[in-house]
């Protein structure tokens, strides 16, 4: 793969992310920024959560998520509990729990498209945090689903067989459009998924586009 892979402690990855924020907060009012609720990730933003930032500027938003009727888990409460709560910020919730997946889509397309500004016709998030699948999957887009080929929405359902239930996801379009976007993977699993993807893996299209990644391995 083109990409370099820097690897990085837990705290180091962290500090990596905070010097981020802040850089990007001294020049900016506000900030925009995607996280994606993995087992990976999670540990990272906790940590992240003692840092002294101005979090009342940074607006959180979902990469993707479940639907809540069918478990009783999701990405937004995983968040909201080792980080979200732990800080002064306005974080939005995916999935609207009484409305269901068709109108959480509807609305959390609008509320994007109000609130991120426009690049190239398309909101552009100041950074946006990913996890991987050991399938290579990105987000929601899992290997062979309908999201795979979505070019057309910035965020949609998809159908994903081996839950045999919906998700809610970020497209390539959106995910692409980033002004930079962080990949974080943990283990030996995902470090050799990573170096010898398969052209069907979601990651690699992600990989193969975009200029502004950087791949962080956690250890």
């Amino acid at each position: 793969m083109k990409n370099k892979i820097i690897t990085e402690s837990i705290n180091g990855c962290a500090d990596l992310i905070f010097n981020n924020f802040k850089n990007l907060l001294s020049k900016k009012n506000k900030i925009n920024i995607a996280l994606s609720g993995g087992r990976t990730p999670i540990p990272v933003f906790d940590i992240l959560s003692n840092y002294n930032l101005d979090w009342e500027r940074i607006i959180f938003f979902l990469v993707d998520e479940r639907d809540y009727k069918q478990l009783n888990h999701s990405n937004y409460h995983n968040l909201k509990v080792s980080f979200f709560d732990k800080i002064k910020s306005k974080s939005n919730e995916f999935f609207i729990k009484n409305k269901g997946l068709n109108s959480s889509v509807l609305n959390y397309d609008k509320l994007i498209k109000k609130k991120v500004k426009l690049k190239n016709n398309i909101p552009c998030f100041d950074f946006i945090f990913l996890g991987m699948g050991d399938d290579g999957h990105v987000a929601s887009i899992f290997p062979n689903t309908p999201a795979q080929k979505n070019f057309t929405d910035i965020i949609c359902k998809n159908f994903v067989p081996k839950f045999d239930s919906y998700r809610l996801t970020f497209t390539f379009p959106l995910i692409l459009n980033a002004d930079k976007l962080f990949l974080l993977i943990s283990g030996k699993n995902k470090l050799d998924k990573i170096k010898n993807l398969k052209s069907k893996d979601p990651i690699n299209y992600i990989l193969k586009k975009s200029k502004n990644i950087n791949v962080i391995n956690i250890k």
